[in-house]
C-alpha cells in the first residue's frame, strides 16, 4: 500500500566554498584537504545510448560510453553524498554501488554503475475518454481464446466502469460499460474468474438493488447478467471457481457478528449462500482482505486484515460446507493478500509491511496444516522493492512472480521473481513518464505464451524547480517475460484546472470569509491559495508557481497575522527546494518570506502550520533538517528573518519527524507532537519555550491501553489542558481522544470503535465549541465508511454527528479540522468526494472526487 504523500524530499546540496591558498610544502591529503571529489566508472552502455547522473540531486553529469566519470561539484570534509541515476536512454536499466556515503574525509572513486538492457514496450494505453474506462487496478484474466480480459472502476458509457479485453497484441475493445442503478452494478472491484461455461464472473462495490454491489456474469462476446445484489455494503474480493463449479468469495463487512465480514458461495445462476461470518477477536479472524485460494484437499485458504492473537490478521481455511479454522495469526500489521497455491502443496503470499527495520514487506510460505516461515523480507532502495500490495503467480518454472509498489531504480516499483526456497531477484524497475508507467496494480497473469501480464494504476510526475506537476497517463497494461523484458501495452492521460485536494482546514478572515490553501492544482498544478464566502462562493487568490522564486505544495492552514495577512508554509520548492514560509493578502499578493535550506543547520519540509505567538513572531516545525536530520522547530518574524530554535534527537530520548503545527499555552510556551520517537516510538508530546528549551511531555505506549502515532496538533481547552487525537492505538486501534496536562500527565478519554456505528482513524486536531465541548473529525469509519464528524465531552463523551456518505453529492475523508464560523455552524474540508474529475492525486488509480467545503 503505497503512502499516498504529497510530498517529495528533495535532496538537493548547494556548495559555495571559496578555498584559500595556504602556501609552504605538499602535506597529506587528509589532514589538509577541506573538498574531496567524487568519481567512478560507468560499464554495460550500448552504443549511441547515454545516461544522466547526479550526486546529491544536483550537479547532472551525463556520460555517453563507458568510461570514468567525475563530479564537478566537490564534497565539503565530513559530508556526504549520494549518487543517483538521473535521466537514460529507452531501452536501459541501471544500477548504482557504493552509491552514497558520509562524514566524507577523502576523495572517493569506486563508485560503480553498471547498466544493461530493459526494453519496456507500451501493448495499450487507456485513454481515459468515454468510452474506454482509466486506471485498470485489478489483473487481468485469461480467457479459453488467449486474450486477456479486466475491468476498470470508472470510465465507460455511464462513468460506471467498463469490462475490456486485450489480445497479447495489445488491441483493445471495450466489451461493455456498466449503467449502474438498481438493475446494474456500479465500479467493478476486483478481477474477473473464468468458469466452467467460458464465461466470466465477477463482483461490482456498488450499483445494484440496494446499491451495494452485485455479482455479475460476462459472455466473451459482451452479454453481460447480474446473478445478484448485496443486500449490505459488501465489499466483495475476486470470486474464485470450486471444485463444484460453484463460486466462493469473501465480502470485506457484513455477517452476524460485529460487521466483520463473511464467506459467501454462489452458484452460476445466482443463488448466493453465506457460509461463514468472521467473528473478530483473539480467535477468529476479521475483515478479509482478498480472494479464496483453492486448495489440493478441496477446501479453500484466505487472509484477513485484522483479528486474531496480536489483532493484526489471520490465514485461515473454510470447507465448501462453511466449516473455518484460523491456521496463522500475524504478529504484525502485515496487510496480507491472497495466497498462491505452490507445485509442492503450500501456499505462498505476501504482506505489503513488516520484515526487515524498514518494513518494507514479506513473502512467506505458509503449509496447510498452518506451519509459517517467511522466506524473504524486501530491503527497498534502488536495488530492491518495497511493499508488494498484490498475489504471487505460479510460473511455469515452478517460481513465484510479483510486483512492488514502491523501490527499485526509480522508487517507481518492481517486477521480481522469488524461488520456493526465498531466492529473490528483481527483474524489471518501473521507470515511469510517457514510455513506461508506475505503481503495479493487481497480480501478474501467466499467458500461453509464458510471458506475464499485469496492469499499473497511472502516474503523476512530482515537480521539480521549474517544472510543474504533469500527469503522463492513467494507467497501464504491460507484458513481462521471465527475463525480466518489459513491455507497455496501453496508457491514459488527464488535464490540470483548478486547485485540488486540500488538506488543511480553513482559517476564518477579519472579513467573516474562509481562506485555505489546495495541495494540487492552480495554473501550474503546484497548489493554490483560496477565498470562500459562507455562502459558498469560491475564489481562487493565487497559484504556486514552483520554481526557485515560489514555493510548491503547501500542506498547512494559514494563520491570520496581526496586520490582517495571512502567512503559511509550502512543503517542498524556493531557492533550495526545501520548503518556504510564505505571507499572502486578502487580495491574493503572495510574498515569499523564507526559502528553507536544508542540511544539519536549517530544517525541511515544514509540514504544518504557522502558529502567532505572543510576540508577533511565527512559529513551526519541519519534519526534516536539522542537526539530526530529523526535523526542527523555528521561529520567523512577520519580515522574513528565520531562526531554527530547536533540532530532534528521536530515538527513545526524543520525537522525531514532527508533521503538525505547535500550539501556544497559556503560560507563553509552545506545545507539539511528534508522531515517531519517544520510548516505544509511537509519538511524543513536548513543550518547548518561545527560547528554545525543550521538553518530552509524554511518549505514547500504544497497544490497546494508549493512543499512537498522533497527526494532528493540541487543542488547548478552557481548562488549561490539552487535548488531542491519535491516528492509532487503543481498544481497537482505530485512533483515540486523550487529555494531557501542561505537567505531562496523559488520560486516553475515548477510543473509536470504527465499523458503520464510530469513527476511525482521526487525523484532525479537535476544535473547542462554544459549549466547551470539542468538535472534530475522522478520515474513515461511519455509516458508509467515509468519515464522521463527532463532538466529545471533556469527559470522554462520544457522539457521532454525521457520517460522511462520499458520491458526488457529498464528501468523504476528512483529514482538517473544523472551523467555527461566526454563525455558530463549523466548517470543514474533505480531501475527497464531489463531482468527478479527471485530475488526481499522485498514486490515485482513478479519476478522483477532488474534495469538498462543507458546513455543518
Amino acid at each position: 500500500m503505497k503512502k499516498n504523500s504529497f510530498v517529495t524530499h528533495f535532496q538537493i546540496l548547494l556548495l559555495t566554498l571559496l578555498l584559500s591558498s595556504c602556501g609552504g610544502g605538499a602535506s597529506s591529503q587528509s589532514q589538509t584537504s577541506t573538498m574531496f571529489t567524487i568519481s567512478g566508472t560507468v560499464t554495460g552502455l550500448n552504443p549511441g545510448s547515454q545516461i544522466t547522473i547526479l550526486n546529491n540531486g544536483a550537479d547532472a553529469q551525463t556520460v555517453t560510453s563507458n568510461s570514468g566519470f567525475a563530479f564537478d561539484v566537490a564534497v565539503v570534509r565530513n559530508g556526504s553524498y549520494a549518487v543517483t541515476v538521473g535521466t537514460l536512454t529507452a531501452g536501459q536499466l541501471c544500477h548504482v554501488t557504493n552509491d552514497t556515503g558520509v562524514n566524507v574525509v577523502a576523495n572517493v572513486t569506486d563508485v560503480s554503475i553498471v547498466c544493461e538492457a530493459a526494453a519496456d514496450t507500451i501493448l495499450h494505453n487507456f485513454s481515459g475518454q468515454t468510452p474506454v474506462g482509466p486506471h485498470p487496478s485489478f489483473s487481468l484474466t485469461l480467457g479459453n481464446d488467449g486474450d486477456f480480459y479486466g475491468v476498470t472502476t470508472l470510465g465507460g458509457t455511464s462513468n460506471n466502469g467498463t469490462i475490456y479485453k486485450v489480445t497479447s497484441a495489445g488491441v483493445e475493445t471495450v466489451l461493455y460499460s456498466f449503467a449502474g442503478g438498481t438493475l446494474d452494478g456500479t465500479a467493478p472491484s476486483a478481477s474477473l474468474t473464468l468458469g466452467n461455461d467460458g464465461n466470466f464472473y465477477g463482483v461490482t462495490k456498488s450499483g445494484g438493488t440496494s446499491n451495494n454491489g452485485t455479482v455479475f456474469k460476462i459472455t466473451p462476446a459482451g452479454v453481460e447478467s447480474v446473478l445478484y445484489s448485496f443486500s449490505f455494503s459488501a465489499y466483495p474480493y475476486s470470486l474464485t471457481l470450486g471444485n463444484d463449479g460453484n463460486f466462493y468469495g469473501v465480502t470485506t463487512n457484513g455477517g452476524t457478528s460485529n460487521n466483520s465480514g463473511t464467506v459467501f458461495k454462489i452458484t452460476p445462476s445466482g443463488v448466493e449462500t453465506v457460509l461463514y461470518s468472521f467473528a473478530g477477536g483473539t480467535l477468529d479472524g476479521a475483515v478479509p482482505c482478498a480472494s479464496l485460494t483453492l486448495g489440493n484437499d478441496g477446501n479453500f485458504y484466505g487472509v484477513t486484515e485484522s483479528g486474531g492473537t496480536s489483532n493484526n490478521g489471520t490465514v485461515f481455511k473454510i470447507t465448501p460446507a462453511g466449516v473455518e479454522s484460523v491456521l496463522y495469526s500475524f504478529s504484525f500489521s502485515a496487510y496480507p493478500y491472497s495466497l498462491t497455491l505452490g507445485n509442492d502443496g503450500n501456499f505462498y503470499g505476501a504482506t505489503a509491511y513488516g520484515g526487515n527495520s524498514n518494513n518494507g514487506g514479506t513473502v512467506f510460505k505458509i503449509t496447510p496444516s498452518g506451519v509459517e516461515t517467511v522466506l524473504y523480507s524486501f530491503a527497498g532502495g534502488t536495488s530492491d522493492g518495497t511493499n508488494p500490495q498484490t498475489s504471487l503467480t505460479l510460473g511455469s518454472d515452478g517460481n513465484f512472480y510479483g510486483v512492488t509498489s514502491n523501490g527499485g531504480t526509480s522508487n517507481n516499483g518492481t517486477v521480481y521473481k522469488i524461488t520456493p526456497a526465498g531466492v529473490e531477484t528483481v527483474l524489471y524497475s518501473f521507470a515511469v513518464g510517457t514510455s513506461d508507467s508506475s505503481d503495479p496494480y493487481g497480480s501478474l497473469t501467466l499467458g500461453n505464451d509464458g510471458n506475464f501480464y499485469g496492469v499499473t494504476g497511472g502516474t503523476a510526475s512530482v515537480p521539480t524547480q521549474g517544472v510543474p506537476w504533469s500527469y503522463p497517463n492513467f494507467g497501464t497494461i504491460y507484458k513481462i517475460t521471465p527475463s525480466g523484458v518489459n513491455t507497455l501495452l496501453y496508457s491514459f492521460t488527464g488535464t490540470a484546472e483548478d486547485g485540488f485536494f486540500p488538506y488543511s482546514s480553513l482559517t476564518i478572515g477579519n472579513n467573516g470569509n474562509f481562506y485555505g490553501v489546495t495541495v494540487e492544482g492552480g495554473n501550474y498544478g503546484y497548489g493554490t491559495a483560496y477565498k470562500i464566502t459562507p455562502a459558498g462562493v469560491e475564489t481562487v487568490l493565487y497559484s504556486f508557481t514552483g520554481g526557485t522564486s515560489d514555493g510548491i505544495a503547501p500542506c498547512g492552514s494559514l494563520t491570520l497575522g496581526n496586520d490582517g495577512n495571512f502567512y503559511g508554509a509550502t512543503s517542498i520548492g524556493g531557492t533550495n527546494g526545501f520548503g518556504t514560509a510564505f505571507k499572502i493578502t486578502p487580495a491574493g499578493i503572495e510574498t515569499v518570506l523564507y526559502s528553507f535550506s536544508g542540511g544539519t543547520s536549517d530544517g525541511a519540509n515544514p509540514q504544518g502550520s504557522l502558529t502567532l505567538g505572543s510576540d508577533g513572531n511565527f512559529y513551526g516545525v519541519t519534519s526534516n533538517g536539522g542537526t539530526n536530520k530529523i526535523g526542527t522547530i523555528y521561529k520567523i518574524t512577520p519580515a522574513g528573518i528565520e531562526t531554527v530554535l530547536y533540532s530532534f534527537a528521536g530515538g527513545t530520548s526524543d520525537g522525531a519527524n514532527p508533521q503538525t503545527s505547535l500550539t501556544l499555552g497559556n503560560d507563553g510556551n509552545f506545545y507539539g507532537v511528534a508522531s515517531n520517537g519517544g520510548t516505544s516510538n509511537n509519538g511524543t508530546v513536548y513543550k518547548i519555550t518561545p527560547a528554545g528549551i525543550e521538553t518530552v511531555l509524554y511518549s505514547f505506549a500504544g497497544g490497546t491501553s494508549d493512543g499512537a502515532n498522533p497527526l494532528a496538533s493540541l487543542t488547548l481547552g478552557s481548562d488549561d489542558n490539552f487535548y488531542g487525537v491519535t491516528s492509532n492505538g487503543g481498544t481497537s486501534n482505530n485512533g483515540t481522544v486523550y487529555k494531557i496536562t501542561p505537567a505531562g500527565i496523559e488520560t486516553v478519554l475515548y477510543s473509536f470503535t470504527g465499523g458503520t456505528s464510530d469513527g476511525a482513524n482521526p487525523q484532525a486536531s479537535l476544535t473547542l465549541g462554544s459549549d466547551g465541548n470539542f468538535y472534530g473529525v475522522t478520515s474513515n469509519g461511519g455509516t458508509s465508511k467515509k468519515g464522521t464528524i463527532y463532538k466529545i465531552t471533556p469527559a470522554g463523551v462520544e457522539t457521532v454527528l454525521y457520517s460522511f456518505a462520499g458520491g458526488t453529492s457529498d464528501g468523504a475523508n476528512p483529514q482538517a479540522s473544523l472551523t467555527l464560523g461566526s454563525d455558530g455552524h463549523f466548517y470543514g474540508v474533505t480531501t475527497q468526494g464531489g463531482i468527478f474529475s479527471n485530475i488526481h492525486p499522485i498514486g490515485n488509480t482513478m479519476p478522483a472526487q477532488n474534495g469538498t467545503v462543507f458546513r455543518y
